[in-house]
């Protein structure tokens, strides 16, 4: 246990060493650090998550600026946020890194749970602050839930509920960060569909928990479809369905967007407080 208890540890530190290396001036890092940064220095609800650049729209929703800002409110340290998503991440990576092992007991676990954790593209997107690094985990945990919920595939290491309970929370999680989450809708349809080989009574139960998990996260969309309504709570979103300007190229760059943010949306003062904790820290 003392061993498995110190490689864990050598592992995060050392994708959070590695996270910190990564280039942070660039657009959609400094873009993400920045509404963290904005939630914690001023207090205004995140009404907002990432641009979507080609489409000039937004991702609705307060949990993308919450993931940066309230480790910020724990630790006032430019490096909180980095720590943050590096502990969800290894803590994702090590659950599935349990699931496979027991999936597949005569794979060795030194090479499931090392591969994993030094694997390239699970450490160019889950060390660095930058929206598709908050994917990770949430993902993890949305297809163990699924894997668990399939007769076909199901182990019996979670309840079929807490399996639908995970896919839902997961689903939440991912539409507020990223346009990507439509994909996993076929695989919770398909998830439920079995659900009738089990009855009624397990087809409600596990619809239940999929709402559950669902609003686990997605509640947070709620005071943004409040304020702005439906049609302006999307952001704009629609408009990267087709035939809308699916392959249109906006001139415009996200750190361009975000400064529009701060130049319509905020007052001097809360200007000033950014940059006051920018001076504080050092940056």
């Amino acid at each position: 246990m003392a061993i498995a208890a110190a490689a864990l540890t050598a592992f995060f530190v050392f994708r959070l060493v590695y996270g910190l290396t990564r280039e942070f001036f660039f657009e959609d890092p400094t873009q993400i650090f920045l509404m963290g940064l904005r939630w914690y220095a001023t207090g205004s609800w995140p009404y907002f998550g990432p641009d979507v650049v080609w489409t000039e729209s937004e991702i609705p929703g307060a949990l993308q600026p919450l993931l940066v800002g309230l480790p910020l409110a724990i630790a006032p340290v430019p490096e909180a946020p980095y720590v943050f998503l590096n502990l969800i991440s290894v803590a994702g990576l090590a659950l599935f890194a349990w699931y496979i092992t027991a999936r597949l007991p005569q794979l060795p676990r030194w090479l499931a749970w090392g591969w994993l954790m030094t694997v390239p593209w699970t450490l160019e997107f889950s060390t660095h602050v930058t929206n598709p690094s908050y994917l990770l985990a949430p993902v993890l945990i949305f297809f163990i839930g699924f894997f668990e919920a399939l007769p076909t595939f199901r182990l019996g290491k979670v309840p079929v509920p807490m399996a639908f309970l995970m896919m839902g929370a997961a689903l939440g999680w991912v539409m507020q960060i990223h346009l990507s989450w439509p994909l996993l809708l076929p695989y919770i349809a398909l998830a439920w569909a079995t659900s009738f080989l089990r009855g009624a009574r397990s087809v409600a139960l596990n619809t239940v928990a999929a709402i559950a998990g669902l609003l686990l996260f997605g509640s947070l969309l709620v005071p943004t479809f409040v304020v702005y309504g439906v049609g302006g709570g999307s952001g704009g979103t629609v408009r990267n369905l087709p035939p809308a300007s699916v392959y249109r190229i906006s001139r415009r760059k996200p750190l361009e967007l975000s400064r529009e943010r701060f130049s319509y949306r905020e007052s001097e003062a809360e200007l000033d407080d950014i940059a006051a904790f920018s001076n504080e820290t050092g940056g």
